[in-house]
């Protein structure tokens, strides 16, 4: 994994750079949502990839 934040993965992949929007974009695909959601989420409980991906299914489970 390359340490190039320019680029359209995420790095590193434990975590979620809000600050760049190939990686809101590429976390956006992948989980399915959309980026105020994300956005909604990670203020609620940070921007490690398996909280977020935690809270995503809890919400999805209660119909949030």
């Amino acid at each position: 994994m390359s340490d190039n934040p320019l680029e359209p993965h995420p790095q590193p992949y434990e975590r979620i750079n809000v600050l760049v929007d190939s990686e809101l974009d590429y976390w956006t695909k992948q989980l399915n949502v959309t980026r105020p959601v994300l956005a909604r989420v990670i203020e609620e409980v940070g921007e490690k990839v398996e909280d977020v991906k935690r809270k995503l299914a809890e919400m999805s489970e209660s119909g949030d």
